[in-house]
This record gives C-alpha cells, sequence and structure tokens, in this order.
C-alpha cells in the first residue's frame, strides 16, 4: 500500500501531497525498541491473526511456525530487524 500512497491521495483530490519512507531499525542496544516495538507491536500483530492466515490457506502451518520463530529471533541479543513505512501529508 505504501508505495501507492501518493497516487490514492491524488485520486482522491488532496493537494500539496508530501509522501516519505519512514525506517525503523532495531537492534539489541536498542532495548525500549526490542520490547515496545518487535515483541509487542510486529510480533502481537502477527500472532493475533494466525488462525485466520491459516484457516483462509494464506500460509500453511510449517511456515507460519517458521516465521513466527525468526520474528522472536530478531528481538535476542543478536538479533536485528528492519521495518519500512510510508508517511503521507496533504490537504483537501
Amino acid at each position: 500500500m505504501g508505495r501507492e500512497l501518493y497516487p490514492l491521495l491524488t485520486e482522491a483530490g488532496f493537494k500539496n501531497i508530501e509522501v516519505d519512507p519512514r525506517v525503523v531499525y532495531v537492534d539489541s542496544s536498542k532495548g525500549e525498541l526490542v520490547d515496545r516495538f518487535i515483541k509487542k507491536t510486529i510480533i502481537a500483530m502477527v500472532e493475533g491473526v494466525k488462525e485466520q492466515a491459516i484457516e483462509s490457506g494464506l500460509i500453511d502451518i510449517e511456515i507460519w511456525e517458521k516465521g513466527i520463530k525468526d520474528l522472536h529471533k530478531s528481538a535476542e541479543p543478536s538479533g536485528t530487524f528492519f521495518y519500512n513505512f510510508f508517511k503521507g501529508i496533504a490537504t483537501k
């Protein structure tokens, strides 16, 4: 969705549109982000859709379990996490 933000805002009639990428990088030196962003936001969000993702056939249980295990590894002392999102500001 992020890369579509500018065209969507344009099509919706917004003006003075500014879209910028935002980056979150987390490693063990950023303990507060490990806890709040990786554990309490990303992992919690992904774990919250487990049943829906598996029941809909989007992913099978083995791949799901590997992915969750890998996400948890990113919050360990040797782990790193990178996330990119887009912020858009415009006027109507």
